[in-house]
């Protein structure tokens, strides 16, 4: 067996048969979908193929591939384009929702979403409640401080009255 992508000496006439087979039938195919009016494509050629040919055989979308002579013809006459790039979502912001808010539509909304924006947004909600709770434990902390000064402040008052 040889190391070199090129086949032993022997089966040349084999593979050059194969390899024209294949772009022949591709070639037929693709003006049996044109007359037709149907969409050319590496599926629907291996499919109609299958049809045309009288062997029975058709050829396969790899074998379509892989021959550089037949991928050539199908991407000369193919109709599916590559589809134009999308616009990246904008992340929502986070909703101030009224207490009337459609939890099943909420709900189907979110089972769209891809994961990693779905994982975006749990992050964001656990970095608001997080901010949200400390910023209540600071002012719960700072009213404790004032309920203590204002009892303080009371006792001396009280205390003060009461001296005189």
């Amino acid at each position: 067996m040889t190391t070199s992508d090129s086949p032993p000496a022997a089966l040349v006439p084999v593979y050059e048969r194969k390899r024209q087979r294949t772009t022949k039938l591709t070639k037929n195919t693709i003006e049996f979908l044109e007359r037709n009016r149907k969409p050319i494509s590496l599926a629907s050629i291996a499919t109609v193929s299958r049809q045309i040919d009288p062997e029975g055989r058709g050829v396969s979308e790899n074998g379509i591939r892989t021959n550089p002579d037949a991928y050539a013809t199908y991407r000369n006459h193919m109709t599916w384009k590559t589809p134009t790039q999308t616009r990246a979502r904008n992340p929502r912001k986070l909703a101030r929702e009224h207490p009337s808010r459609d939890l099943v539509r909420a709900r189907q909304r979110y089972m769209r979403l891809p994961r990693k924006e779905l994982a975006e947004r749990l992050i964001m909600l656990e970095e608001t409640s997080m901010e949200t709770e400390e910023r209540w434990l600071r002012q719960a902390d700072e009213l404790l401080t004032w309920m203590l000064v204002a009892s303080g402040l009371m006792g001396l008052v009280s205390s003060g009255g009461a001296a005189r």
